[in-house]
Parts: C-alpha cells; structure tokens; sequence
C-alpha cells in the first residue's frame, strides 16, 4: 500500500517532494491487570503499526527521494516529517505499547 501510494504520488506529480509520517494506534492495557498479563500479540499489533509502519513509510519515502535530482542547491531532494505524541515522555497508565513505540521514533 506504501510503495503504491508513493507510485501514485510520483505519476501525478513528477516527484515525491514531502512525507508526513503520522498513523497510529494505541491500546489501553497495564503490563499487569485485573485479567492477567498484557496480551503479547496486542502488544505487536501496536509495535507493527506504529513502529514497524513508521519504518516501512520513511525507508520507502526516501528511496524515492534519493532517485530525484536536487530542488537546490544543498542537494536536498525532500522533506520527511515523522509525528509522534506526547505520550513518548509522558505515558499513561494502559499505555505500555504506545510510550515504548513513540519514544523510538524521536530520534535523538
């Protein structure tokens, strides 16, 4: 879906010059509950698309980008925006899956 947005993108505007990179999800689950341990495979599905998604974007944005000629003369051929919350530094209870996950895609 990535790779054929970017196509889309590409036929319709000769170039891919900007990506906002910002989906997400969340699940509201202690590490421990009432009903026992955090289930493992909610856990993934939040890593898969907030983490692993966010790389699947950025990697396939950029190997766009690279094939493009320079807008200036700095030799910059696009613009890649990755959006994460607050809840990177500042979680909130239920929020494991979200706080590990955003805190990865601030990159110090």
């Amino acid at each position: 879906q990535v790779q054929n947005a970017i196509n889309q993108a590409v036929e319709k505007f000769g170039a891919l010059h900007g990506v906002i990179n910002s989906a997400g999800i969340g699940l509201g689950m202690k590490v421990i509950g009432r009903r026992g341990p955090h289930k493992l495979n909610l856990f993934s599905k939040v890593i898969q698309v907030n983490l692993i998604g966010t790389f699947n974007v950025l990697s396939k944005a950029a190997q766009q980008m690279s094939k493009q000629e320079p807008v200036n003369e700095d030799g910059e051929r696009g613009v890649i925006i990755n959006v994460a919350s607050v809840a990177a530094y500042e979680g909130q209870i239920g929020q494991v899956s979200k706080k590990k996950k955003k805190k990865k895609i601030f990159f110090k």
